[in-house]
C-alpha cells in the first residue's frame, strides 16, 4: 500500500498552489478508496502525477495534473510512462460508482458543484492529443422548471402506480439498512463495465461523508414495486434550493420498462415540494439510456471524458 498521507498533502498543495483548487472531504474520500488498493503506485515526475492500481485486465489511472514542460515534452512522458504498464490503461477512475471522477472537457464557466471533480479542461485536450483508443464522454445539465418534464413522465408513472410503484425514504439509521443499500448497489452495477463494489467498511465512511459536516442534505429513497425494493435513487439538497441527481439505479430486470421514467416524474415532483430552484444531473454517459427522454428546458452546463488507451 502506498503512502497515502505524504502523497494526498502534497497533491493537495500543489491543486491549491499552482490550479487554485481548494482541497474537499470529496477528494479525500477518493483517495482512501484509491489508495486502499492492493499495488497501487503515485506517478511524479517534471511533466504530470497521476496515481494508479490493477484494473480489470490493465491498470486504472486517476488524480491527474499537468506540472510543467512543453506539451510535446508532456506527451513524450506520457508514452514513456504508459509503456510502462502491461494492458490496457483506463482512466480517470476511482472506482466506485459513488466517487466519480472525469476530466472536464467543456464548461460554461458554472461553480463547480459537490461531488464534482475540478479540473482544467487543458487536461482532456492533452489526452486527446495522447490517441487514446476510446473516448467515453459524459455531460452535467439542469433544468429549472420541472412541469415539462413532469408532463412528459405522467403516462408512465400513472402505469406504474397500478403496479404498486413507490418512493420510500431510506432511513439510514435503522439496523440492517446500509447492508440492504450496498447489496442492492451491487445487484444492479455489478455487471456494468467497470464497476468495483466498496467494502462494508468504505461504504460506511461514504455514507458518513455525504451525512456528516455538510451543509449538502442527501435525499435518498428505495424504488418499491409493492413491497420489494427494485431500486434506489440519491439525490443531494444544497443550501441555494439546488438539487443535484446523483444515483437512479433499478435492478436489471425492471430497466429499459419505462421505470426510470417514471421515477424521474416522481422526483421532479419532489423536488417542486421541496421549492427546489434548479435541479442539476450530474456526470451521466452521453449514451445512457435516461438521454432519451424527452428533454424539455433542459441546459448542459459541463461535459466530461474519460479514456481508455
Amino acid at each position: 500500500m502506498i503512502p497515502a498521507l505524504d502523497h494526498f498533502q502534497n497533491f493537495v498543495r500543489y491543486r491549491k498552489a499552482n490550479l487554485g483548487h481548494e482541497s474537499c472531504d470529496y477528494e479525500r474520500t477518493c483517495w482512501d478508496f484509491y489508495s486502499s488498493k492492493i499495488n497501487a503506485q503515485w506517478i511524479d515526475n517534471d511533466y504530470f502525477c497521476f496515481g494508479t492500481y490493477p484494473f480489470m485486465d490493465g491498470h486504472a489511472f486517476g488524480f491527474f495534473e499537468l506540472k510543467g514542460g512543453t506539451e510535446e515534452n508532456q506527451r513524450e512522458a506520457w508514452a514513456q510512462t504508459r509503456a510502462q504498464f502491461v494492458g490496457p490503461l483506463y482512466g480517470p477512475i476511482n472506482g466506485s460508482t459513488f466517487l466519480p471522477y472525469k476530466f472536464i472537457s467543456m464548461t460554461n464557466g458554472g461553480p463547480i458543484f459537490p461531488g464534482e471533480w475540478e479540473s482544467a479542461p487543458s487536461v482532456a485536450n492533452f489526452f486527446n492529443a495522447c490517441r487514446p483508443k476510446k473516448v467515453v464522454k459524459y455531460r452535467s445539465a439542469y433544468r429549472t422548471h420541472f412541469d415539462g418534464v413532469i408532463e412528459v413522465s405522467e403516462p408512465f408513472v400513472q402505469d406504474w402506480y397500478d403496479q404498486g410503484f413507490s418512493l420510500e425514504q431510506i432511513e439510514l439509521g435503522s439496523p440492517g439498512t446500509a447492508d440492504a443499500l450496498l447489496n442492492l448497489i451491487d445487484a444492479i452495477f455489478s455487471g456494468n463495465w467497470g464497476y468495483e463494489s466498496m467494502t462494508k467498511v468504505q461504504f460506511q465512511n461514504w455514507l458518513q461523508h455525504i451525512t456528516a459536516g455538510s451543509n449538502n442534505a442527501p435525499l435518498l429513497y428505495w424504488v418499491q414495486i409493492k413491497d420489494q425494493k427494485v431500486g434506489f435513487t440519491y439525490l443531494s439538497e444544497l443550501p441555494d434550493a439546488t438539487i443535484i441527481f446523483k444515483t437512479i439505479g433499478i435492478l436489471p430486470e425492471f430497466q429499459a420498462k419505462g421505470l426510470g421514467n417514471a421515477i424521474a416524474g416522481q422526483l421532479h415532483k419532489v423536488a417542486k415540494s421541496r421549492n427546489a430552484q434548479k435541479c442539476i444531473y450530474a456526470l451521466v454517459q452521453v449514451d445512457n439510456r435516461v438521454n432519451r427522454m424527452p428533454d424539455p428546458d433542459i441546459a448542459i452546463m459541463r461535459e466530461y471524458e474519460t479514456y481508455i488507451f
